[in-house]
């Protein structure tokens, strides 16, 4: 089964921390975009599904954020 922890910048240069997830863990933006390697602003505009938290805060489901890269991904 493949490892979907995800890896987030640490304090110095090549470090990380895990963060454990759940295919139904709701993820922020900043983690949306530390494992898709893109910036915070980039990830309202990738079109990922998003659960409207209130009226002013989103979150992503982490198995929506898995499904979105693999249809991403190029056949092989």
């Amino acid at each position: 089964m493949a490892d979907h922890a995800l890896q987030f910048p640490g304090g110095q240069p090549g470090d990380s921390q895990k963060v454990a997830t759940t295919p139904d863990r709701l993820l922020t933006a900043k983690e949306v975009a530390a494992y898709v390697g893109v910036n915070v602003k980039r990830v309202y505009e990738l079109g990922i599904p998003a659960v409207h938290i209130s009226q002013r805060s989103l979150r992503w489901r982490h198995s929506d954020v898995l499904r979105w890269i693999d249809e991403r991904r190029d056949p092989q």
